[in-house]
């Protein structure tokens, strides 16, 4: 029966011109959550900075108010810290959930055009190299760009 069904699928032609938006939006989404990543932790080293920074005015700065000064620079520093902790503590169940519900709906879409397969044609197979085989690894059918 399955051979059938390849002998059957392997004439018929199908359109994956769809595909195309399906994995620049799902490359696109991954990218912008890295990016996001990224800038959050560069984002979170102001706290040293502003530790090592306090420390420094202290030894090059000489005066009355430099004691106020550096004291303030040691509290927003450990406001800070707090605060980026709460934050990552927030979102650290928040951003693998989201990756997983991005994962499962290119599963869904990324796949044969031929109703009798829908197989996922997987995250290494790039819309490119899919147009270049023309032709879905698993039941054969013709993959034509319309």
């Amino acid at each position: 029966m399955n051979a059938v069904i390849k002998l059957f699928s392997a004439q018929q032609q199908y359109s994956i011109s769809h595909l195309q938006k399906v994995e620049e939006r799902y490359r696109k989404a991954r990218m912008d959550h890295q990016i996001k990543q990224a800038r959050f932790n560069a984002l979170s080293t102001i706290t040293p900075i502003l530790t090592m920074g306090s420390m420094a005015a202290g030894f090059v700065i000489k005066g009355e108010g430099m004691a106020a000064l550096r004291t303030a620079m040691y509290v927003l520093a450990a406001l800070l810290a707090f605060l980026f902790f709460v934050f990552r503590w927030i979102n650290s169940k928040k951003a693998p959930e989201q990756l997983q519900q991005l994962d499962e709906a290119y599963q869904k879409e990324y796949v044969c055009p031929n109703p009798a397969c829908r197989a996922f044609f997987g995250a290494g197979l790039r819309y490119d190299n899919l147009r270049k085989i023309g032709k879905c690894p698993h039941c054969g059918a013709r993959l034509m760009e319309k």
